[in-house]
């Protein structure tokens, strides 16, 4: 809390106290050259001419006093509503950017459920590599574990969007291509093991960085 009733939030946000605002009054028969400015509209016997009134010495501009005490209820909601501003700028700031995903990775869990039999296709051979670099190019390779002898390489883009990682790869599996979700310094995605429209198997990947550029 500030000494003027203001409260500070973290990322440079600021919620000021409220009050009643007052304006200062200054009656014309107070103000010190108001007895010399007012003689220029009287006639002799020193009474204002009609239609004329005491306008206060040059560039005087006369104040009023006026009181608007704000509802409680009014600066509740606005106090809180600055306060998940301020939460929601300072979440914001620290999501995944190019800068701190940026990096090779290689596939930590590589599992496939919904068939017949859930299969761990890292226990059994296979291996995941994809390198993401700063400059939004991705590389990937993905081996299929045996008996398969098939080994899929693809170049493509990647792209931080909101809180995901997402790749375009020609030719990958779609799980492969995320969205993943941004744990650190793994991703992780779950989704279909292909583009068959019958295949009943769901990917879930997580890669690990391994290195960073």
């Amino acid at each position: 809390m500030r000494p003027d009733g203001g409260i500070s939030f973290g990322c440079g946000i600021r919620v000021f106290g409220t009050g009643t605002w007052v304006e200062p009054r200054v009656a014309h028969n107070q103000h010190p050259a108001s007895a010399a400015l007012a003689a220029t509209n009287t006639n002799d016997g020193g009474v204002l001419e009609p239609g004329f009134s005491d306008p206060g010495p040059a560039g005087y501009i006369p104040t009023h006093r006026s009181e608007y005490p704000m509802r409680p209820s009014l600066v509740r909601t606005a106090t809180v509503g600055a306060a998940l501003l301020a939460l929601t700028a300072c979440a914001s700031s620290t999501g995944p950017t190019v800068e701190n995903v940026a990096g090779a990775y290689e596939a930590s869990v590589w599992t496939a459920t919904g068939g017949v039999t859930p299969r761990d296709l890292l226990a059994e051979g296979g291996a995941i590599r994809v390198e993401l670099t700063p400059d939004g190019a991705a590389v990937s390779s993905v081996e299929y574990p045996p008996p398969s002898t098939l080994v899929a390489g693809a170049a493509g883009v990647w792209e931080v969007r909101r809180d995901s990682v997402v790749l375009r790869l020609e030719g990958q599996p779609p799980a492969l291509l995320g969205p993943y979700a941004v744990l650190g310094a793994t991703l992780r995605s779950r989704g279909p093991a292909s583009t068959f429209p019958f295949d009943p198997q769901v990917y879930e990947i997580v890669l690990t960085r391994t290195e960073t550029p």
